[in-house]
C-alpha cells in the first residue's frame, strides 16, 4: 500500500486472495482523503470498505483496542491469524460508521 493518498477511491489487488489486513484497514482510515477502498482478488472477488459523512475515527480506535485486548492471545499466539480474526470481527460489526461490502 503507498503512502499518503489523495485519492478518493482507491483500488488494491489481493493475490492470495484474503480479505482486509490490519495494515490496509490502518491504512484506510489513516488517509482522509480516501473515501472509498476495494480490494480485487485474484479470484475475482472484491471487497469494498467505505467511510461516510458520520465516520467516527475516534469510537473505531476504541474499537481496535477493545478487540486487541479479546484477541490478545490469538496475536500472541499468531500474529497474522490473530489480528486476522480481530478485522473479521472489526468489520462485520462496527459501529465507526465504516461501511464494509463484500461480492463473493
Amino acid at each position: 500500500i503507498p503512502g499518503k493518498s489523495k485519492a478518493v477511491f482507491v483500488i488494491h489487488n489481493h493475490p492470495n486472495n484474503a480479505s482486509f489486513s490490519n495494515k490496509d484497514v490502518a491504512w484506510f482510515v489513516k488517509n482522509d482523503n480516501t473515501k472509498y477502498f476495494s480490494i480485487v482478488k485474484n479470484n475475482g472477488n472484491v471487497e469494498l470498505l467505505y467511510k461516510p459523512n458520520d465516520f467516527d475515527k475516534a469510537k473505531l480506535r476504541i474499537e481496535i483496542i477493545r478487540l486487541e485486548k479479546k484477541y490478545r492471545k490469538d496475536i500472541e499466539k499468531n500474529t497474522h491469524m490473530g489480528y486476522t480474526k480481530l478485522i473479521n470481527e472489526l468489520l462485520s460489526k462496527t459501529k465507526s460508521g465504516i461501511i464494509y461490502l463484500r461480492g463473493d
